[in-house]
């Protein structure tokens, strides 16, 4: 879901979730912590706890763990993409529940979400497509929660474009300007 990376309920695509389970998906709104007084690593480590969880309880629900996917639009988008890229890396884990269980994907979609950041802020073309980058910048800088250069590494390893291996689960980006 979307909202800048604030802290997070997950309501705002409850209507979402009940669609797909609906229409035959298992499917869960998840919460999540966020700027200003989080950053980066507690969101990403608050959606691969989501992930443990949801394979934990896979076999009450007739779930498929084998089968778990992501999906979210701007800051959602971005998350979604965070968990393709960053199956088994044990820095993201945190210290949320269910630790036995594997918090990989097997496919994500995002819809406008940020994978690059530094590209974000240094790209002429990028920064062309914005009226005003001080709202989002100021944003982007709370949640990764260090001032903002090319070379940090917070800023780095905030952008899921650094983590793609070939071990990454399929994802399908969409952003269009219009």
């Amino acid at each position: 879901q979307g909202g800048g990376f604030m802290a997070s309920d997950g309501q705002m695509v409850r209507p979402l979730a009940q669609y797909f389970a609906e229409n035959g998906f298992a499917a869960a709104a998840i919460g999540y912590r966020g700027q200003p007084s989080h950053t980066y690593r507690n969101t990403i480590a608050d959606v691969k706890a989501a992930v443990r969880y949801i394979r934990a309880i896979s076999g009450e629900h007739g779930i498929d763990p084998d089968r778990i996917g992501a999906m979210g639009g701007s800051a959602g988008g971005t998350l979604a993409a965070f968990l393709a890229v960053t199956g088994g890396m044990k820095d993201f884990e945190g210290k949320g529940g269910h630790p036995g269980f594997s918090s990989c994907i097997q496919a994500a979609v995002g819809c406008a979400g940020v994978y690059d950041f530094i590209a974000r802020f240094t790209n002429k073309e990028q920064i062309s497509m914005h009226h005003d980058m001080d709202a989002p910048f100021a944003r982007n800088k709370a949640w990764v929660g260090q001032p903002f250069s090319p070379t940090n590494e917070d800023w780095r390893n905030a952008s899921p474009i650094n983590h793609v291996a070939n071990t990454a689960a399929p994802m399908l980006l969409m952003h269009a300007k219009d």
